[in-house]
């Protein structure tokens, strides 16, 4: 797992979980995200799709996305199923 940000916080779990992976695609309801977690996500977890975005935004705070482009791997929320599909990205 690649270490290349301050990120600290609630997806340290999720990052965990990602590195120790092999499939291309993961699919993870939010609830199951949640298990991983062992915290509830926000509301906005559910509500908006740029809360799985994949860009890397230290002017924001926002570390999450480190969780798994650390590791390799894109997100893509699907609001209608509340799943996050998390695939490798192609060299």
């Amino acid at each position: 797992m690649a270490n290349s940000a301050p990120y600290k916080g609630l997806m340290k779990p999720l990052e965990a979980y990602l590195s120790a992976q092999t499939l291309e695609e993961i699919v993870l309801p939010l609830t199951r995200i949640e298990e991983i977690l062992g915290a509830s996500l926000p509301v906005t977890a559910y509500k908006a799709w740029t809360y799985w975005s994949n860009l890397k935004n230290p002017v924001s705070r926002e570390f999450r996305a480190y969780a798994w482009l650390n590791n390799g791997y894109t997100a893509h929320y699907s609001m209608p199923t509340e799943s996050v599909t998390f695939r490798k990205k192609l060299d």
